[in-house]
């Protein structure tokens, strides 16, 4: 029997974590960037993702292009051209397979520190995901960004940010809880 859509969302969460532990995932913006081994000058973008991890050196990600990335290498395969720069309808449409829009939305609100009003971060540069996802969020939700801000319940390095945020995931079986830490 498969996983359920909970556990594959902390499946995603666990792999994520263990990939920015090893290296394989930098943390940055822009959803997915994916940097080849220098040994290897082939043409990558129709390849297989799963089956040529092999000549990708590290994955520049954001939150949901982390998850997205770790759901391709395990659930759900992609070419490696579809995931090269990523963009958020194409992440949005694998994603919103194992993690509702408003889950994404705050995810993403917390990775990118959105606070007060739609699409406006606090401390890190403007982008468009704020414009994508705000459809997805409510006066409440905002609220609950703003507090976990105020209340500095994520760190501010990106990377220490994303890690707990992918641990709130696993430890409330696949949902994220912001006021949670």
């Amino acid at each position: 029997m498969g996983l359920s859509k909970s556990q594959r969302r902390v499946a995603i969460a666990t792999d994520v974590i263990e990939s920015v532990k090893k290296g394989v995932y930098k943390t940055g913006y822009g959803y997915v960037t994916l940097q080849r081994k220098p040994t290897f000058a082939g043409a990558l973008y129709d390849l297989d993702f799963q089956s040529n991890l092999d000549k990708i050196a590290q994955c520049h990600v954001c939150a949901l292009g982390g998850c997205l990335v770790s759901m391709v290498k395990y659930i759900d395969g992609a070419t490696i051209g579809e995931l090269d720069g990523g963009g958020n309808a194409h992440q949005w449409e694998r994603l919103n397979d194992y993690f509702s829009a408003r889950q994404m939305a705050l995810i993403e609100g917390v990775y990118e520190r959105w606070t007060t009003t739609l699409g406006i971060r606090s401390g890190e540069r403007q982008g468009v995901a704020g414009h994508e996802f705000k459809y997805h969020l409510t006066k409440g939700d905002m609220h609950i960004l703003n507090t976990s801000e105020k209340l500095k319940l994520f760190p501010n390095d990106k990377e220490q940010r994303l890690k707990k945020i992918m641990e709130n995931i696993v430890r409330n079986d696949g949902r994220f809880e912001p006021l949670q830490g």
